[in-house]
């Protein structure tokens, strides 16, 4: 459904917008691009599969003035979500985020506007913008966050 669903949607919307010349599609992806976890192979290969298309799409659209993004957030406290974020797994995901923290729904929105925005970006696409607190940096959490704050302190 990952996949195909956003397949079927950018044909029917990318009709509409090559008939106008101009338009502009994002596509929504997934942390699971970046980081493999157990019993997930079949939603990582259609996550992964998305990023594939975008970059496809973006340069086969381009010609008929249609930008195509990509934006990937990380861990993000929804009411879908509400559930997860209260347990033990959360409590150790939310101590691999370099900030420390999930992010808030209202934090994707100006990124989307961005992405979707020719005045703020008409010369992007194919491009994939990460939100996720530092989550793709994928530090090895080797030390506390008073380590790391003496270290930037000396």
């Amino acid at each position: 459904t990952n996949l195909s669903a956003c397949v079927w949607g950018c044909r029917e919307a990318s009709g509409h917008m090559i008939k106008r010349r101009k338009g502009s599609i994002l596509i929504i992806g997934s942390t699971a691009t970046f980081h493999p976890l157990y019993k997930e192979s079949a939603y990582r290969i259609s996550k992964t599969g998305l990023v594939a298309f975008m970059e496809v799409l973006a340069i086969e659209l381009i010609p008929f003035g249609i930008r195509v993004n990509m934006i990937i957030p990380g861990g993000f406290e929804t009411k879908m979500t509400k559930d997860f974020f209260v347990s033990d797994t959360a409590k150790i995901l939310k101590g691999e985020i370099p900030m420390r923290r999930f992010g808030l729904p209202k934090e994707v929105g100006p990124s989307a506007v961005l992405l979707l925005s020719d005045k703020l970006s008409g010369y992007t696409m194919g491009e994939v913008l990460t939100i996720d607190g530092g989550v793709k940096l994928h530090p090895h959490a080797i030390y506390t966050d008073e380590d790391i704050t003496k270290m930037n302190e000396a």
